[in-house]
């Protein structure tokens, strides 16, 4: 898949991993994907969280990079009562913003609940590669295999899920 980049990290060899006991395993990976991935990013970009529910490293960032960033979530408060981040509520299914319009958009542990909500891959898919910027815009997805969410994700059936994401990025 070109285009397509694949990060395996052991972190039992990383030096600056630094797992919080509090938090499961695959909290402590996410952030800390994302802390290297914040690292890289262009100063003055702009970037849409997909389900970013009530915590965002992006979103409570508090580096000058973003020109704009906005949160995208389903509900306004979460199933613990909690007050989600989003400033936009809706659906990936239809992301209510101009086309052509964010540098980056990240789906942290989301794109494998879409189903939830009859959104399907493709739909969510085909919407965020409408609001990122042509030619320029990026797509930053991690998901989990295995444990939960759609079937093909609970498989592991990355076959099936690199091809969708393919057909669009």
């Amino acid at each position: 898949y070109p285009g397509t980049k694949i990060n395996i990290i052991n972190i039992d060899k990383v030096k600056d991993f630094q797992y919080e006991e509090s938090e499961s395993p695959l909290h402590n990976n996410v952030i800390y994907l994302n802390k290297i991935f914040l690292k890289s990013i262009s100063k003055n970009s702009s970037l849409l969280e997909i389900g970013c529910g009530t915590n965002s490293l992006f979103i409570n960032s508090e580096e000058k990079k973003f020109s704009r960033v906005d949160g995208l979530d389903i509900h306004e408060k979460d199933f613990r009562g909690r007050k989600t981040l989003a400033n936009i509520i809706g659906s990936v299914a239809r992301i209510p913003t101009r086309s052509n319009f964010y540098d980056i958009c990240i789906s942290n542990q989301s794109i494998e609940h879409w189903f939830e909500y009859n959104v399907s891959l493709s739909v969510g898919l085909s919407e965020i590669a409408r609001v990122l910027k042509k030619e320029k815009g990026k797509l930053i997805i991690n998901f989990p295999l295995f444990l939960h969410g759609k079937k093909e994700f609970l498989q592991g059936n990355i076959e099936y899920i690199l091809n969708e994401i393919s057909k669009y990025f």
